[in-house]
């Protein structure tokens, strides 16, 4: 039977039969079967009707099935459409009116909820948000395990396939192949569209870094960096984002785990227990990458404060162009520019200010468009203030979007966020700013995430004077104790729902 190729499946394809891709809590995977259940998928799949091109929405936790899946569908080179299982119900069906997709893939334990208004009850009642897929009106199939009662759906079993009669045909480039969404208001969701060619690319110049740095195991709980493992070559480990730190530790160790992915926020626990309890790193873990920008000096300062601490590297990307560029922490740690430093280009890729300071960016990387837009082409802004200094190093100077403008003056966050962090007892700090009528003027609020004795005056008074203080036009009105709020896989800051929860405290 004749399938598509792209770069992933040329990637699984190069990797011998008895070669572990992908351990689980029920053992270890390998490409072989891989191959074989993506292929039986894929033929099931096209029997059913499936067609080239086509959108299909996923809508399956990570780990094994979720593989097989994404494979089975680039096979017959449909176009796929990451959905998180916990999206709320609006989200889901705004997007779904956007999409106009005809087929859908989803987990049985999501459709099992649906259909049954009591257990969603329940389940809503913990604060869990599940998409209604029971408004899809396209073929829905089932993954996962066997439950009695899903009415509308067939079911997807796991099963193998001789590969010997399977023959790849190079599918082209620019084929429209991943949907994933990102910023944008419920009622008007941004869907980012990328090809083969630019996600390839992505993936293609994270797995050389990677393979350079030494990584060799990594374990994660974010479907795209199981799809990496097999690009790079490299055991990838699935794990429970909701373990505590004690498990998470003995996971990496008992696992021999080298690499860990994630935003900064997600390894703070694990620093926290460690200092609370004076244990010191697993040994296997060598290196972690930290997807967010910007990392913070208070940061590295507290992670390398620990001497058997594991390397780590900063990337900076977005979700229309993943890879940007990157910067050894020991190196950020230890380099005086005014703002953050992001580090070099990766490979191929090229940053230039635009003409009110803003980044943009250019390469193969690109993505293809947003949804119901005019296609992307040429240089792409970013949404960031920097620069490119004389030895080709971006520095970020502050987010665009989260610019503060009060009276005559610009206040970037980032420049300031930073050393707010270096007071003691700070863990975390956040600028928002919130438009007064009364004042014609931006109320400038200052959210703190620290240790329970600390307090606004405190806070005011070393930002006035000495090693944290700050520029005077950049003062909070207000000082906010509370935790800080976190949005999507990445784990980003979720500044909206910070405007809006500081809109009840004016």
């Amino acid at each position: 039977m004749q399938f598509y190729s792209s770069p992933f499946v040329e990637a699984l394809w190069s990797r011998t039969n008895d070669e572990v891709v992908l351990f689980e809590k029920q053992g270890h995977r390998t490409a072989g079967e891989l191959k074989s259940h993506a292929v039986a998928m894929a033929a099931e799949l096209r029997e059913s009707g499936l067609q080239n091109g086509e959108r299909v929405v996923l809508a399956i936790v990570p780990g094994w099935t979720f593989l097989v899946a994404v494979y089975a569908l680039l096979l017959n080179g449909a176009e796929l459409v990451l959905i998180d299982p916990e999206m709320g119900e609006e989200n889901y069906r705004e997007k779904l009116k956007q999409l106009d997709a005809k087929w859908a893939i989803a987990d049985r334990r999501i459709l099992f909820v649906d259909e049954h208004p009591i257990i969603k009850w329940i389940i809503r009642r913990k604060g869990v948000a599940l998409p209604a897929i029971r408004k899809f009106e396209g073929f829905i199939f089932s993954v996962g395990p066997r439950i009695p009662l899903v009415k509308r759906a067939r079911h997807l079993k796991l099963k193998s396939a001789e590969l010997e009669s399977v023959e790849l045909v190079m599918n082209a480039p620019e084929t429209p192949t991943f949907i994933v969404y990102t910023s944008g208001t419920v009622t008007a969701p941004k869907g980012v569209s990328h090809s083969l060619r630019s996600l390839g690319e992505s993936i293609r110049l994270l797995g050389e870094l990677l393979r350079r740095e030494g990584a060799t195991h990594l374990a994660t709980h974010m479907p795209h960096y199981q799809l990496l493992g097999v690009i790079a070559g490299i055991r990838v480990s699935t794990w429970n984002p909701s373990q505590t730190p004690a498990q998470k530790l003995r996971f990496i160790q008992e696992n021999q785990v080298t690499t860990l992915f994630g935003p900064p926020s997600d390894f703070l626990p694990l620093i926290q227990y460690l200092e609370a309890n004076e244990l010191e790193w697993p040994s296997s873990l060598k290196r972690i990458y930290l997807g967010s920008a910007p990392v913070h000096v208070s940061y590295l300062e507290r992670w390398f404060s620990s001497p058997s601490a594991p390397e780590c590297t900063c990337l900076y990307g977005m979700t229309e162009h993943l890879m940007g560029a990157y910067v050894d922490g020991r190196e950020k740690l230890q380099t005086e520019v005014d703002g953050d430093l992001l580090g070099h280009p990766f490979p191929g890729v090229s940053f230039r200010e635009g003409d009110d300071g803003e980044l943009e960016i250019k390469s193969d990387q690109i993505f293809l468009g947003y949804l119901e837009r005019e296609p992307q082409s040429g240089w792409h802004p970013t949404g960031d203030y920097g620069a490119v200094d004389t030895q080709e190093r971006v520095i970020l100077k502050g987010r665009k979007k989260d610019m503060i403008i009060r009276g005559n003056f610009n206040i970037y966050p980032a420049l300031y966020e930073s050393t707010i962090e270096k007071i003691p007892g700070v863990d975390e700090a956040v600028l928002v700013g919130i438009y007064d009528e009364g004042r014609a003027d931006e109320v400038v609020g200052l959210i703190v995430q620290g240790k329970k004795e600390l307090s606004e005056n405190a806070i005011l008074t070393a930002l006035k004077s000495g090693a944290t203080s700050i520029d005077r036009a950049a003062w909070p009105d207000k000082v906010y104790f509370r935790d800080i709020p976190r949005s999507g896989r990445s784990g980003k800051v979720d500044k909206e729902k910070l405007r809006k929860w500081m809109k009840t405290q004016l």
